[in-house]
């Protein structure tokens, strides 16, 4: 009854907060049901608050609230630079008003996909409570062979970062980089445990570090996001808080580095024609846009390279990006709109990837690659056929496309479900430190599901299977050695 009252509580603010909400709106219903897809996004969060118990939840809680955000707040945010009743520019396309960019038909689909999605994630994971299911890992009988172990596996990640001849074997590019989050995972969790050596600890804050300043200097600022949420959850595993702190700090400089990079990369593509760029100019590049950013002071090569302009209207482009950018309802809201009147529904084919997603591209060397960021945007986004245009499709649209509204109302439905059996699998209250951290890589898409699903999850279960057979092999090896007091001795 606690559970329901806090829920009656909830849904009541939720309602004022739509009416003081409804001049950021299109329209006054635009806020309410806006405000419904975030409520019902955050009903397990309501619900785990209301409870004194202790549960390992908070996968499914961040994935159900994060995908009532992504659906229910754009609503509002794009009020930012789009005046209620007038005609403005989203991406390439331009809407008569906001109410065009986000009709009230639309919305109700998310509102329905997101209920579908919380509903059947929560009620899986009831039914899943009390079963046995788990995938173990062995482990060696020691610490410090798991570390070694962890170890080889950061080195096989750092080859794929600083040896560009690799990315041509296949499939190894793709595995490796997977690879990198898990060990930050690990080895931060045995920072925060202190049962990391000094020297060890000092070893992987450089090498990790090199990391970062190289995906920084690629603009990947996506990997980095990845990275930022495993730090959280260890984080919050480990302390039994959530990281509120660490969360601002880490969204602020999301926000801020995202432009910087943003613009970077556009400016090193369109002029930045007399040769190849190194790393550190290419984070030079970026930090003088970020100083532009915050100062409107040029700095740095800047000085002599783009036009002055007011630093307010820059950082509104900021906003402008960032909403564009993180806004799935405006994808769903375009797809309704193209599908079916212009192109025809999918049928499932956007799929199909899956069903070979398991075969590496060793054994496959034409295993075809992926290109529907490609095709959405140009036949979605933009009248001209840009072929130089790519967009991620998010699921809740891709399953419009395939299905249209009932494909939506059951995928997000199976999604939802498919959540909450993974998260018992890997997730549970009895994994081991290891494991943990191997289930939350593998949940990160359900976080932020900002890609079409077979190229968020296709990777899933062979690097499951790899890590298993990994440890399956190699600890009862590194055991044997260890007994035997060659190489090493715990």
């Amino acid at each position: 009854m606690t559970g329901l009252r806090h829920l009656a509580g909830a849904a009541a603010l939720t309602s004022i907060g739509a009416f003081i909400a409804a001049d950021l709106a299109p329209s006054g219903l635009h806020s309410f049901l806006a405000c419904a897809v975030v409520f019902v996004g955050a009903v397990p969060l309501l619900l785990e608050l209301s409870s004194n118990k202790s549960r390992s939840s908070q996968i499914i809680i961040s994935s159900c609230f994060a995908i009532g955000l992504l659906y229910g707040i754009p609503v509002f945010l794009v009020s930012i630079w789009a005046e209620r009743g007038e005609r403005f520019e989203y991406y390439n396309l331009w809407f008569e008003n906001t109410e065009k960019l986000f009709p009230i038909h639309v919305l109700m689909l998310a509102l329905a996909g997101v209920f579908s999605y919380v509903f059947a994630c929560m009620l899986m994971r009831l039914v899943l409570h009390r079963s046995p299911l788990h995938i173990r890992f062995l482990e060696p009988k020691t610490a410090q062979l798991l570390n070694l172990m962890l170890w080889a596996l950061f080195a096989v990640n750092l080859a794929s970062h600083f040896v560009p001849q690799l990315d041509k074997a296949p499939s190894f590019g793709q595995f490796a980089k997977l690879l990198g989050p898990i060990c930050f995972g690990y080895f931060l969790t045995e920072i925060l445990r202190r049962r990391l050596g000094l020297v060890q600890t000092i070893t992987f804050m450089g090498l990790q570090g090199s990391v970062f300043v190289q995906l920084l200097s690629n603009t990947l600022l996506m990997p980095l996001i990845v990275y930022a949420l495993v730090a959280v959850f260890v984080l919050w595993r480990i302390g039994g808080k959530f990281p509120k702190y660490f969360v601002i700090v880490s969204a602020l400089l999301v926000f801020a580095v995202y432009n910087a990079a943003y613009s970077a990369r556009e400016f090193t593509w369109k002029t930045m024609n007399s040769g190849p760029i190194t790393i550190m100019e290419k984070v030079g590049i970026i930090g003088s846009f970020f100083i532009y950013d915050l100062t409107g002071q040029k700095w740095g090569f800047l000085r002599m390279r783009i036009p002055r302009q007011n630093p307010t209207q820059f950082n509104v482009h900021a906003l402008k990006r960032m909403v564009q950018r993180f806004s799935h309802l405006s994808h769903l809201s375009v797809a309704t709109a193209v599908t079916p009147a212009k192109i025809p529904f999918w049928e499932g084919s956007s799929y199909t990837p899956l069903a070979s997603s398991f075969i590496p591209r060793i054994l496959w060397s034409d295993k075809p690659t992926e290109t529907l960021g490609s095709l959405f945007a140009q036949d979605y986004w933009t009248e001209t056929k840009n072929k130089n245009m790519s967009m991620n499709l998010p699921w809740l649209p891709e399953l419009y496309l395939n299905f249209g509204h009932i494909g939506v109302i059951f995928g997000m439905a199976i999604f939802g479900m498919l959540l909450a059996l993974v998260d018992r699998l890997l997730n549970s209250e009895e994994a081991t430190d290891l494991e943990a951290v191997v289930g939350l890589v593998i949940l990160v898409p359900f976080l932020f599901p900002d890609s079409n699903f077979s190229v968020m999850n296709g990777s899933a279960v062979p690097l499951i299977v790899s890590l298993w057979v990994y440890f399956r092999l190699g600890a009862p090896f590194l055991d044997r050695l260890a007994a035997r007091g060659l190489p090493f001795r715990s």
